[in-house]
């Protein structure tokens, strides 16, 4: 019997360290892969898990910042996002998505200032992000300055954003 229980030990031991080692030898990219497909299903609790994972083992992984910041953001954990979305644009600062991105997370805590520094640079960064250039359009209407909202609209529409040249048609004649 204490054979037994000393093999059953033994057992429990090296399937738990090779459980161990195989989550440590995973790269960041496969890291980044399942936190996509969470991303996908709507997990967004995994997908956070697995991008974490995947700074973990590369600490300067500004793509695992800029999809775990958009995780969050989905989750509604909007301040980690907003920190995960700066982080990637430290790492990176010329990370179109994560200007957006964090754009948009200013705009829903109706941080108009910030979402409108964030959407215009993207539209440096990239000039054919066309949902920069609609939500700039919004943000200004906000403010009242309808010739930038409209210019930012007109944008959007060159860029085929059917909301945008509906607005254009309604608002800009």
């Amino acid at each position: 019997m204490k054979n037994r229980n000393s093999i059953t030990a033994i057992l429990i031991t090296v399937l738990f360290t090779s459980l161990n080692f195989q989550s440590l030898a995973q790269k960041p990219q496969d890291w980044m892969a399942k936190g996509n497909k969470s991303i996908e299903r709507g997990d967004y609790k995994d997908a956070v898990s697995s991008f974490t994972n995947a700074i973990h083992k590369k600490p300067d992984y500004a793509e695992a910042y800029l999809y775990r910041g958009l995780a969050r953001a989905k989750s509604g954990s909007l301040d980690m996002a907003l920190y995960d979305l700066t982080k990637a644009i430290e790492l990176d600062s010329s990370n179109h998505q994560a200007y957006y991105y964090r754009g948009v997370v200013h705009e829903k805590k109706e941080l108009y200032d910030k979402a409108i520094a964030d959407f215009e640079a993207t539209t440096v960064y990239t000039g054919d992000n066309s949902k920069a250039y609609y939500n700039l359009g919004v943000l200004y209407g906000y403010r009242k300055d309808f010739n930038k909202a409209c210019e930012n609209w007109r944008m959007a529409a060159e860029l085929e954003d059917p909301d945008a040249a509906s607005l254009v048609s309604r608002h800009c004649n």
